[in-house]
């Protein structure tokens, strides 16, 4: 006779942005989606960590959730000054730990407004079709 031991853990399948955090004052969608692997469902915490100058919308950023299969979880941010931001997800479960991160550069909402007469600072490129 055997005994086995439901073994569990929790991978970040993806963390990622669903919409850009390209200026200040432009909200954001940050999003994760989360599975159990294993044979039971498993219990988390989940912390998303923000860097000084962004704050949070829309979600909670420190969270115990339950996990049966997959869970997707999104949050909403928002930039107060230009800045590169380093977001953070840390998912902590059975005592063990899954983190990923985001790097996402803010400009400042000047560059957002194109002035008028302003000319355009696209890059040059050239394509040729063959």
């Amino acid at each position: 006779m055997t005994n086995e031991i439901a073994s569990t853990t929790v991978e970040i399948r993806e963390f990622a942005v669903s919409r850009p955090l390209h200026r200040v004052g432009q909200p954001a969608a940050i999003r994760a989606r989360l599975a159990a692997v294993g044979t039971a469902p498993v219990t988390a915490r989940v912390r998303l960590a923000l860097p000084d100058g962004v704050r949070l919308i829309d979600g909670t950023p420190d969270a115990t959730v339950c996990i049966e299969r997959e869970l997707d979880i999104a949050w909403t941010l928002q930039a107060d000054i230009a800045q590169p931001c380093r977001l953070e997800l840390v998912v902590e479960a059975g005592g063990g730990a899954a983190t990923a991160s985001l790097l996402e550069p803010v400009s400042p909402v000047d560059d957002a407004t194109p002035r008028r007469g302003a000319r355009s600072r696209a890059p040059w490129c050239a394509f040729t079709l063959w």
